[in-house]
Order: structure tokens, then C-alpha cells, then sequence
């Protein structure tokens, strides 16, 4: 993710509670926005569908069960690309240090849960993970059609 924001950049950000009904609220903002700028659905629909994953992984694994906290979200909208930063206040959770399980050949296989962070990876078109010393991180970038 080295290419920095252009001067034509547009930046949104949203807080949400440690809370899975949040997820509605972040959809609800997150359609506005992919209205106002016109994305196509590929773009709203590959941006919801990681945005959601995400945010379901951080509220696994970052926050214990009931606890406080927060995720803000940022976007930002770039002439040939959408950015996308997740950062929370929770337990440090490196999604992308997660083995990248195979994918199952039969349902009769297939396990609950461990298939989003390949999803994110295959659908985002570059991800990084940070732990700024007191906040996860997870930026994702969006590559317009």
C-alpha cells in the first residue's frame, strides 16, 4: 500500500460500538457513501463484504465476550481507489497471521468460520495489518473498475 492519497481524496470515518448490531448501522453508511460517489456494485458489494468480515473477526477476537470498545472505520475515496482502515481498541489481533485454510471440496468437509480473512484476500486488492502500539489496524485498498 504505497501509493499515498491523492489530492482528490475524500475521507469518511464512522465509530462503532463493540457490539455485532453495529454491522447494520456501518451497511447503512457504508450505502450512503457508495451512492453519493457512484461506485458500480462490484465495488459497494466487494467493500461491504470485507467490511463485514472484518468487523465480525474484530468483535471474535479482539474484544472478550461483552467487553467495551470501539472500531472507527475510515474511508477514503481516491480517484482509482477506495481505501478502507479498520482500527480498534482490543485485544492485538493479526487476522492475516491466520494459516489460510484450503478450501473444502465437499460440504460434508467444510468447518464453521476461518474462510473470511481468505475472502478479504482474495477480494481486496491489497490488505496490511498494524498494531500501532495501542490500536489494531487492518487497510484494506479497493481498485476501481
Amino acid at each position: 500500500m504505497a501509493d499515498e492519497p491523492n489530492a482528490l481524496s475524500v475521507e469518511r470515518r464512522l465509530e462503532l460500538a463493540a457490539e455485532l448490531s453495529e454491522v447494520r448501522r456501518l451497511n447503512d453508511w457504508l450505502r450512503v457513501i457508495a451512492e453519493e460517489h457512484g461506485w458500480s456494485d462490484q465495488l459497494a458489494n466487494d467493500i461491504k463484504l470485507c467490511l463485514n468480515e472484518a468487523v465480525a473477526n474484530i468483535l471474535d477476537h479482539s474484544f472478550a465476550q461483552g467487553a467495551d470498545g470501539w472500531t472507527q472505520v475510515t474511508i477514503t475515496e481516491e480517484d482509482k481507489a477506495v481505501r478502507v482502515v479498520l482500527r480498534d481498541d482490543g485485544f492485538r489481533f493479526d487476522p492475516l497471521s491466520l494459516p489460510i485454510p484450503e478450501t473444502p471440496t465437499d460440504i460434508a468437509d467444510a468447518q464453521i468460520g476461518g474462510l473470511g480473512v481468505k475472502l478479504i484476500r482474495q477480494t481486496a486488492s491489497d490488505v496490511y495489518y498494524r498494531h500501532d502500539g495501542t490500536h489494531n489496524v487492518l487497510a484494506m485498498r479497493f481498485d476501481k473498475p
